[in-house]
This record gives C-alpha cells, structure tokens and sequence, in this order.
C-alpha cells in the first residue's frame, strides 16, 4: 500500500515539477503562459464527462452563456495559437475526459503567420491523429476558417485551405467539415468586431450553430 501510494504521488508530482519548470522558462509568452494554466488545472481537477472545444482565440472567447444545446463542454482554447501549440497542450496534459464529440477553430494563425497550405495541412492532421490516440471513440467537428476583414489578404490561401481539408475530411471515418455561412443573409448584422478578426455575438451564433450540429451526428 505505501508503494502504491507512493507510486501515486510519484505521478503527480513529476509532471507539476516539469510544468512550474515550464512556468518559469516560458511563463512570459501569452500562448505558453495559456497552455501551462490549462496543464495545471488539468493536473488538479477530474473534468468528468465532457466533450472538448480545442483551437485559437476564436474558441478562447466562446461566451459561457453560449446556447450550446448538448454536451458539457471543456474549453480549451489558446488565443494566438497555432496549431503545434494545440497538440503541445494535448501531449504535456493529463486530461482525464473520454469526450464524444471534439470541435475544432484552428489554422487561420497558421496561415496568417505565413505557414504554407501544404505544411498547415500536415499539422492538422498531426493534430487529428493526436486526437484520435487519445480518444479513439470521439467524433471530430473541423470548422472552416471564417474570412476575417483585416485579413482579406489571406482569403485566397484560408479558401485553398478548405477545399483541401474538406476533401481530406471526406475520405476519414469520425472527421466532420462544417462550413458556416459566414455572411449575414443581408449583410445588416456584423459578424466581426472592429478589429476585423474576432466574431462579435452574431458571429458566435454561426459558429454555435456549428457545435449544434454536433448534436444529430454524434
């Protein structure tokens, strides 16, 4: 019993060690500093039954009152993120859920920091594959990158991007592209804030609309 216990505390005590270490070395980037709040908190609470929201600011900013009509969800969303800082975040935590649904925003900081279509490509797909090690029975919702205004630049490269990660997602078992329409039906509403990046209440309920539809394919 000692042994065991011991063994136990083992456990939790090298990994806490290697994320203060972490902490102290990369505690001033916003993007670590948000990876290695999530690892702790992982580390000191059981989460329960939850599916999990994964990906940049987009998802970050979620509203708490957000409508989403089933699952308890988990939000884990790194604002300034790309998406090897999502998988760094999978492979450090000890995150005891068994999530049945995974919806993803991610790539458009990818793409925007000048990462090709190609190499944004083989990082998502290293982040599914992440996934589906650690939770082999959930079904994962990939959304498409929305076309920031202030990014109008990128259009071209986040439209290229989609195509090909819809065609991908076709060919996979438990991988959903989910396409919103990013527009309102008369262009009255705004979905961006003035920054031109970050979705304002209209523009969450398009990608809640998205996390919905979760619902009847799960």
């Amino acid at each position: 019993m000692k042994a065991l216990g011991f063994r136990r505390l083992l456990l939790f005590t090298v990994p806490l060690l290697l994320v203060v270490t972490g902490w102290l070395v990369l505690g001033q980037n916003k993007v670590d500093s948000r990876i290695l709040h999530y690892v702790i908190d992982d580390l000191q609470h059981k989460h329960g039954p939850k599916d999990l929201l994964l990906g940049s600011s987009s998802v970050e900013f979620l509203p708490h009152e957000s409508g989403i009509l089933c699952g308890s969800w988990l939000n884990r969303g790194i604002g300034q993120s790309q998406l090897a800082d999502v998988i760094r975040y999978l492979r450090w935590s000890p995150l005891s859920i068994s999530p049945s649904r995974i919806f993803i925003y991610a790539a458009e900081n990818d793409l925007s920091f000048g990462l090709e279509v190609a190499t944004t490509m083989k990082h998502y797909q290293q982040l599914v594959d992440t996934l589906r090690q650690r939770f082999p029975s959930s079904l994962i919702h990939i959304v498409a990158i929305k076309p920031s205004p202030a990014r109008a630049q990128d259009w071209g490269i986040y439209s290229q991007f989609n195509h090909q990660m819809e065609l991908w997602a076709r060919q996979q078992e438990k991988l959903e592209f989910y396409r919103p329409e990013w527009q309102s039906p008369k262009h009255e509403v705004a979905v961006f804030r003035e920054d031109g990046i970050h979705l304002t209440p209209y523009g969450y309920s398009l990608l809640i609309h998205g996390i919905n539809s979760t619902c009847a394919v799960s």
